[in-house]
C-alpha cells in the first residue's frame, strides 16, 4: 500500500481538498485498496477543526465528495509512516522538512512538481486585499486574514501574505509566510535601499515595516513622527509621501523617515467636499485609501457609497505638492471598494476588496493616454 500524506499551514483548506480529491480518483480508478490518504498542518493554529466552507462548497460543486476530517498537525512520525508527504507552497515545505528533522529520503515535494511546475499552491485563507506597490516589474499585493467575524479592529491578530507577481505576464512568482503586518494598509518600494515599506497602520499608526523583495520576509521596522494610513516614495526627490491619519491631507519625509513638511492640507480637507467629490462625506460615505506619486502629482484613491447603495463609485483624485487639487476622475466600470494604487510607466493599477464575476481582489489598469 502506497500511504500519502498532503499537507497545508492551516489542514481546513488546500491538504483537505486535496485529500479529498484524491480519495476520489482514487475510487474511479479502482485503486482505493492500493492508497491510504490523508492530509495534515503544519502549524497548530486550526487543530480540531472542520475543512473551510470554502472547501466544501467548491468540492461540492466539483461533484466530489468531502472526505471527514478535523485538522492535526504533522508529527515527525509521520515521516517514517508515510511514502509521500505533498505540501501546497515553499513555506509548507520548509516547515515539513524542519518538523521531519531533514529529508534523507526524499519523500517530501510540492503537489504541482506531479504537473511539472515549481509553482506554489497560494493560500485560499488570506482574501481581504489591503495594499499594494511596485518596483516597476513586479507588484506585491498584501492580503490580510482579519480573524473572522467582528475582529476587524483587532488587528494585531491579523496575518498578511504578501502575493508577488509579474506585472508584464500575471504570472504569480512568490507569496510570503503568514506576516504580523497589522492592516498592511499601503507600501512602496526604495529602489536606492532595495526595501518594501509596509504602513502598518494596526493599533500603531507610526509604524512601518520593511520586507525584503526576494525572501518576502520582515527585516526591520521602524516609527515615524506622525501617524500614517498609506505611503509612497517619490524617487526623483527620493523622499516619502504620506497619507496622515485623522485627515484627507499628507505629509513629506526625507529618505530617514525625518520630516521635511508635517502636513499638507488638501482643498478636500473639511467635512463636505461638494467641489471635489460630489454628494459623498467623508468618514460616513466616502472612505480614503492607497495613496501614489509621481514627479508632479500626489494621488488618492477613494470609495463612495451610501446607505442602500450596492455598490461602490470610485474616484481618483490629484493634487500637487502644494496641496492644490488638479482633478478628479471617476474610474469606470469599477464597482468594488478600492483600495490601492500604484503605476508603472503609464499604466495605473487599481486594486479592490471584494468578488466580481468569479475574481476575487481583482486588480485593474488604466492607461493614461495624455
Amino acid at each position: 500500500m502506497i500511504k500519502v500524506l498532503f499537507i497545508c499551514h492551516g489542514n481546513i483548506c488546500r491538504s483537505t481538498m486535496a485529500q479529498s480529491v484524491m480519495t476520489e480518483l482514487a475510487a474511479r480508478a479502482g485503486y482505493s485498496a492500493q492508497l491510504e490518504i490523508n492530509s495534515a498542518a503544519t502549524s497548530r493554529e486550526e487543530i480540531g477543526n472542520t475543512p473551510h466552507y470554502g472547501t466544501v462548497n467548491k468540492l461540492r460543486q466539483e461533484g466530489i465528495p468531502l472526505v471527514p476530517h478535523r485538522a492535526v498537525q504533522m508529527t515527525a512520525a509521520d515521516y517514517g509512516y508515510y511514502d509521500y508527504l505533498i505540501g501546497m507552497d515553499d513555506w509548507n515545505i520548509r516547515n515539513m522538512t524542519r518538523i521531519a528533522g531533514g529529508d534523507p529520503e526524499h519523500k517530501i515535494c510540492k503537489l504541482l512538481e506531479f504537473a511539472g511546475s515549481k509553482r506554489d499552491i497560494a493560500d485560499p485563507w488570506y482574501t481581504v486585499m489591503q495594499g499594494a506597490c511596485t518596483d516597476g516589474r513586479y507588484g506585491y499585493f498584501f492580503q490580510e486574514y482579519q480573524g473572522g467575524s467582528g475582529n476587524y479592529a483587532n488587528s494585531e491578530t491579523h496575518d498578511t501574505v504578501i502575493v508577488k507577481v509579474d506585472m508584464a505576464t500575471g504570472e504569480l512568482v512568490k507569496y510570503s509566510q503568514p506576516l504580523k503586518l497589522g492592516h498592511s494598509n499601503d507600501g512602496c518600494y526604495n529602489p536606492h535601499t532595495g526595501q518594501l515599506i509596509v504602513a502598518y497602520n494596526g493599533n500603531d499608526k507610526k509604524l512601518v515595516k520593511f520586507i525584503d523583495p526576494e525572501t518576502l520576509e520582515i527585516t526591520g521596522e521602524t516609527r515615524l513622527p506622525v501617524n500614517i494610513f498609506s505611503i509612497a516614495y517619490n524617487e526623483a526627490t527620493r523622499r516619502y509621501i504620506v497619507g496622515l491619519s485623522g485627515g484627507r491631507n499628507f505629509g513629506i519625509l526625507d529618505e530617514s523617515f525625518n520630516i521635511v513638511t508635517a502636513k499638507i492640507s488638501t482643498d478636500y480637507s473639511g467635512t463636505d467636499h461638494k467641489d471635489v467629490i460630489y454628494d459623498y462625506k467623508l468618514g460616513s460615505d466616502l472612505l480614503t485609501q492607497g495613496i501614489d506619486c509621481d514627479s508632479k502629482y500626489v494621488y488618492f484613491v477613494l470609495s463612495g457609497k451610501k446607505s442602500g447603495e450596492k455598490v461602490w463609485t470610485d474616484y481618483l483624485l490629484a493634487f500637487d505638492y502644494e496641496g492644490n487639487h488638479v482633478f478628479t476622475k471617476i474610474l469606470p466600470t469599477l464597482t468594488l471598494e478600492i483600495e490601492n494604487i500604484f503605476h508603472i510607466g503609464k499604466d495605473i493599477y487599481i486594486t479592490c476588496n471584494g468578488s466580481l464575476k468569479g475574481s476575487r481582489s481583482p486588480c485593474y489598469r488604466l492607461t493614461v493616454s495624455s
